[in-house]
């Protein structure tokens, strides 16, 4: 998940200037999509295409990024709740399959072999997703269109939820031929527990392995995959579960994979601008991964 800000007078290798606002300054928080005025929470994109459109900035080269590494053996139980087209997923990746295959599935029918109760769930789940992801018609101090997102935090909090996850709202028209398995256009985010002694949720951190990149490097694709296997290779002579880095690291090289065919404006992806600094923030994620495993390992 990555994370990003507009170059400023502040350190852009301290991961705490990437993180949430602090609690201290919880005042300057105003309304969001999925957080009321004053509560500081964590936003986060699947891509760095996704967080440069979020910030609705015309230039990667204006905005500094970082990495948060969700660290598998703190999140694999977590609740994290999805608003995500299950519907289209579903359509389009699960069922062709299913029927290339001849599994009989019918909609309607009793027992465990109906599809209706799943497509009644997603029905609904879609709906709900359709009415949190309106577009703002205006943004002033009172923005109708977060009204009931935010009324959904305050009931996931409520329900001890960690998080949600929804598409984000802004135009991928642009970006062309990306697989349909890729998730380039998604939006994390984490809920904090305030502190009135601490100005960060530190217990939230620590459950990131974090990187800053404030220098784009002229990396290939084939360098990022290449330092992935490394790792691999690394792990493969060890005994010690190295889940928390092999995992992110598999995830990476499929996001590479689903993506690496795409293009914007005819030019491919890793070409562009936007491209190259993702790569260099995976080359980066590698090599700090190489560097945990082989202490690991020896």
């Amino acid at each position: 998940m990555f994370r990003a800000r507009w170059k400023g007078k502040f350190d852009p290798k301290d991961i705490k200037e990437f993180y949430h606002v602090p609690f201290s300054k919880r005042h300057l928080v105003g309304s969001q999509r999925f957080s009321i005025p004053g509560l500081p929470l964590l936003y986060l994109g699947s891509s760095t295409l996704t967080v440069e459109k979020e910030l609705e900035a015309n230039s990667s080269y204006d905005l500094v990024y970082s990495v948060f590494l969700p660290s598998y053996s703190h999140f694999y139980r977590a609740r994290i709740f999805s608003l995500r087209n299950n519907i289209n997923d579903l359509l389009e990746n699960s069922l062709p399959g299913i029927m290339d295959g001849g599994v009989h599935y019918p909609y309607s029918g009793d027992g465990d072999y109906s599809y209706k109760p799943r497509f009644m769930r997603e029905i609904q789940a879609n709906i709900l997703l359709q009415i949190c992801t309106f577009p703002t018609e205006y943004k002033k101090s009172f923005i109708p269109e977060y009204v009931i997102p935010q009324m959904l935090t305050v009931a996931l909090q409520e329900k001890q939820f960690d998080g949600l996850c929804f598409p984000s709202t802004k135009c991928f028209e642009g970006l062309k031929d990306n697989h349909r398995f890729s998730s380039h256009h998604l939006n994390f985010v984490f809920f904090t527990e305030y502190s009135a002694d601490c100005d960060n949720d530190s217990s939230l951190l620590d459950r990131f392995y974090t990187f800053t990149l404030d220098k784009k490097r002229n990396i290939g694709k084939k360098e990022v995959l290449d330092a992935i296997e490394r790792v691999c290779e690394l792990n493969r002579s060890s005994e010690v579960n190295n889940t928390d880095f092999i995992m992110p690291l598999v995830r990476a090289k499929l996001q590479i994979e689903y993506i690496e065919n795409s293009s914007i404006e005819s030019v491919r992806y890793f070409d562009t601008d936007i491209g190259k600094i993702e790569l260099s923030l995976y080359f980066k994620m590698a090599n700090e991964m190489y560097s945990l495993v082989s202490e690991r390992v020896a």
